[in-house]
């Protein structure tokens, strides 16, 4: 099982909305990957909600989204995570390898060009959500963002660019065409793991997946939520904190 379209999904935070931009998912791991604990007597008491959205019916996968999230704001639009990306030699993780998936169809299918975006944010440094941070034009990789301000946390950066830890994860080359091409367009710019973009939006250090892996959070005093396009019922929220990160799960399941 496998798609590159979906509904647009959109949620609003107080005057901030928030826009999921979906690159594929699939069925991918076994629940137990991700949740220990799971045995067979759980995955029967919750199937009829789990399937067929959340868990292939047939092999009992998880099914996993790989997706950016745009955060727009009303002085700034930000980008964060750039998934897998396109044409990327990637012969040890083959979900990844030498794919054409319609990302760009999506992200204008949500509203955005590339030259829309302000920011881009990247959780953390694996090659799935660094991904599209460029694009291969005339056989050379350049930022797909071309405004845009490529935010890395400093503390992630300054592990990955160490090639010895980099190959303990992969010896994959997306440091050499998904990072480096950014920083040698002058277009990156190293952050702390506490970085606010203004008083309703800013990162906050999530390490245990990688050392320097950042959530992002979205806060409003009064807030209303809109989760899909086929439920346009609000919520109203005091107080309401919102963490965006992909895959909230501190494991790593690469």
């Amino acid at each position: 099982m496998k798609a590159t379209t979906s509904p647009i999904y959109r949620w609003r935070v107080g005057e901030v909305e928030i826009i999921r931009v979906l690159e594929f998912e699939a069925a991918l791991f076994e629940p137990a990957v991700i949740h220990p604990e799971v045995c067979a007597e759980i995955i029967e008491r919750h199937r009829i909600w789990l399937e067929p959205t959340l868990m292939d019916p047939g092999s009992e996968l998880l099914i996993f989204a790989f997706h950016s999230t745009v955060i727009k704001t009303p002085r700034a639009t930000i980008l964060v995570d750039t998934c897998s990306g396109n044409d990327k030699e990637r012969p040890h993780k083959p979900r990844y390898h030498r794919k054409n998936w319609p990302y760009l169809a999506n992200l204008a299918a949500a509203g955005f060009a590339p030259e829309d975006i302000d920011y881009v944010l990247c959780t953390h440094l694996h090659a799935d959500h660094v991904g599209w941070n460029t694009r291969l034009l005339n056989d050379r990789w350049v930022p797909t963002f071309p405004n845009a301000r490529y935010l890395f946390a400093r503390e992630e950066w300054e592990h990955w660019r160490v090639a010895e830890l980099r190959a303990t994860y992969t010896t994959d080359p997306y440091y050499e065409d998904s990072l480096l091409p950014v920083m040698d367009s002058g277009r990156a710019e190293l952050v702390a793991t506490d970085y606010a973009f203004d008083d309703s939006l800013w990162i906050e250090p999530w390490p245990g997946h990688t050392p320097g892996h950042v959530c992002v959070v979205v806060r409003s005093q009064r807030a209303s939520l809109d989760s899909s396009p086929e439920n346009r019922r609000q919520k109203e929220f005091n107080n309401r904190t919102l963490s965006v990160t992909r895959r909230g799960d501190r494991r790593s399941v690469e």
